[in-house]
């Protein structure tokens, strides 16, 4: 420390303001420089709502808007906290939520949402658990609209038995019609084709065949077209939903303002976490958050565990609202395997809309166990290829990420390593 003593230095890095992670803790503070004008506007939106805090983020975004706020990526100040590691309640709690002017938040906006702390722990560094305690938010949806689910598979009948067992349990739960669509890419195996035989027969689900080379977005585009579901939810025949009400907890999520597309929290068969969000950059084009972490660990600033905005989300489970996706197109059909869910929220923040992670919306996934991985030259060649074809696309977006400070390396696993020039 600078007066001699030792001490650990934790940074704090913080991205853009994300109007979703304000609801999760104060994030934005403890330093926050505000216009007196939007100051008394937002406390007398919420006249409980303390000078600084949860709360006064929460009013000043329906008071300004998001675009109301300007993020300085600087370090402007430091913390000192004395530390005692002799029981739980001496662990630091770096940010910590409010749930009542979460609550108060949710009135203002006639929203239904319900709000817990949840205690979560991040092992960042190798200086021990930090702990946060963020608002788990969900928000309720007295009707859900009526959903389709699409599912893609090739002589996989093992996982898609695992996959359509788990969706029957969440049809039962949902509450409102859910079709079920698997698309069948040239089955061969005799089992596969006894299992859609029979999930056609006594359960409902329709079986869509197609023929030709792997192409990702051209199956679920099609599939799409033939969806009858106010929402569309695309999911790997590699999954197990570890929950049965997480499509209507994505539903819920969508009815947030401005939220266009969902995804969750998707764990290795393991328990580890494969997929925890999705920073996009130029130099190393989209990566996945999280990776191999405990199911339950935070990760930076205990993200992995908050619901917030991301760049991306993968296609192994997407949610979005038929109308958004018709709006923007759909997937682009020149991209066949790779990213193509990635080019998708893209085109869906680039419609002024959100593209939300939900750590609640939880399911394994056995990644590409159906299609395979490219590997050596191939995949090298394929992951030059792609990052080409992002970057002319939507270069203006890839220079401007708002969910990952430029302190951060964009080399490598997200939040772990410094950028020297950043």
């Amino acid at each position: 420390m600078p007066d001699g003593r030792d001490g650990t230095l934790v940074p704090v890095f913080k991205p853009g303001f994300d109007p979703l992670m304000a609801l999760a803790y104060d994030w934005v503070g403890p330093v926050l420089a505000v216009a007196t004008p939007a100051l008394l506007r937002a406390l007398d939106l919420d006249r409980r709502a303390a000078p600084r805090g949860q709360g006064l983020v929460l009013a000043l975004l329906d008071a300004v808007g998001a675009a109301g706020f300007t993020h300085l990526a600087e370090v402007l100040y430091t913390l000192r906290q004395p530390v005692g590691f002799t029981a739980a309640s001496q662990v630091p709690r770096l940010l910590t939520g409010d749930p009542a002017a979460v609550t108060r938040w949710s009135v203002r906006n006639g929203l239904d949402v319900a709000v817990r702390t949840t205690p979560v722990t991040s092992a960042f560094g190798n200086e021990g658990p930090l702990l946060f305690e963020p608002c788990t938010v969900e928000a309720r949806v007295a009707a859900p609209p009526p959903a389709s689910v699409i599912v893609p598979t090739r002589n996989a009948p093992a996982l898609l038995r695992g996959c359509l067992d788990s969706l029957l349990r969440v049809r039962a739960r949902y509450g409102a019609p859910v079709q079920i669509i698997v698309i069948d890419h040239e089955n061969e195996d005799p089992e596969a084709l006894a299992l859609m035989a029979t999930m056609r027969q006594r359960h409902g689900v329709m079986v869509m065949p197609f023929r030709g080379p792997f192409n990702w977005s051209v199956m679920n585009d099609l599939a799409a077209e033939a969806a009858t579901g106010e929402l569309l939810a695309f999911v790997n025949d590699d999954t197990v939903a570890l929950t049965k009400d997480w499509l209507r907890r994505a539903a819920g999520t969508l009815a947030l303002p401005g939220v266009g597309a969902v995804g969750g929290r998707l764990l290795y068969a393991d328990g580890r976490i494969q997929h925890a969000g999705v920073v996009v950059s130029r130099n190393q084009g989209p990566a996945h958050e999280g990776i191999g972490l405990p199911a339950g660990d935070g990760g930076y600033l205990g993200r992995n565990r908050v619901l917030r905005s991301v760049a991306a989300v993968t296609g192994a489970c997407l949610v979005t609202p038929r109308r958004v996706f018709r709006s923007v197109g759909g997937f682009d059909r020149t991209m066949p395997v790779n990213w193509n869910d990635i080019d998708y929220c893209m085109a869906v923040r680039r419609a002024g809309l959100l593209v939300a992670y939900d750590p609640e919306v939880c399911l394994y996934h056995f990644e590409s166990k159906t299609r395979g991985y490219l590997v050596g030259e191939d995949a090298a060649r394929a992951a030059t290829n792609v990052v080409a074809q992002m970057d002319g696309k939507w270069r203006d977006m890839l220079e401007t990420d708002l969910f990952q400070n430029r302190a951060f390396s964009r080399y490598g696993q997200p939040f772990t390593r410094l950028d020297p020039g950043g």
